[in-house]
């Protein structure tokens, strides 16, 4: 018999929610520092801005250290339960859809139970190696979005750094890696290209660590 929360357990919550005290020094924080989350192109535009939000974190006095979790399984986990959720949400209407995101839907119908399942079981491995990468760290910091912000009649960039995109879901698995990882995560501005474009930090916590990773991002603001 299980009472009360437990780290190992995604569905386990503390309640009442605690109301964040947002006075907080960070220095001594331990932060895993990834520049492209597993290998994924990024923009050096990018990455230069980002570079400079380290040099921020390390004046705050956090100890920061380039570490990359295992995100082995988190492309095709995100794309079919993408994929199975689309069609459950979107089957009636497929025909009045964009083309991409139709075709999410037919690959959602196409999916069987086999599939399925092997989907639900990587988003269970990803949570624990997630869980435990963060045993070691208070926080994850990486690119927000693989691109700076592009024009509007763009629906999607079809290149990054030289490396063709497959499909329209490639260009942001900077953030889909790390939903399917059911851990906290939020964007922080921290500066702009050469072009006055805005780019962000992705800040990832401990599960249930929400007050942390708000705590940490009122510091660096």
């Amino acid at each position: 018999m299980v009472a009360g929360p437990d780290p190992r357990d995604p569905l386990s919550i503390v309640e009442p929610w605690p109301i964040p005290d947002l006075t907080f020094d960070p220095k001594g924080l331990r932060v895993a520092w990834s520049r492209d989350l597993g290998g994924l192109p990024v923009e050096p535009e990018v990455t230069e801005v980002l570079e400079r939000a380290r040099g921020a974190l390390e004046d705050l006095g956090c100890v920061v250290e380039d570490a990359e979790p295992d995100f082995s399984g988190a492309d095709e986990c995100f794309e079919v339960l993408r994929g199975t959720s689309f069609a459950a949400a979107f089957a009636d209407i497929a025909d009045r859809l964009k083309p991409t995101l139709a075709e999410n839907v037919r690959f959602g119908q196409s999916l069987d139970a086999a599939r399925i399942g092997r989907a639900l079981a990587l988003r269970g491995e990803l949570f624990t190696r997630m869980r435990e990468f963060l045993g070691g760290y208070d926080v994850l910091a990486a690119p927000v979005a693989q691109v700076a912000p592009f024009p509007v009649e763009t629906e999607y960039p079809t290149e990054i750094n030289g490396v063709a995109m497959g499909s329209y879901l490639e260009w942001f698995r900077s953030c889909s890696r790390i939903t399917v990882t059911s851990h906290p995560a939020l964007a922080v501005p921290v500066g702009v290209t050469r072009d006055e474009l805005p780019i962000g930090l992705q800040l990832v916590g401990r599960h249930r660590g929400e007050a942390d990773l708000l705590r940490l991002a009122h510091a660096l603001a």
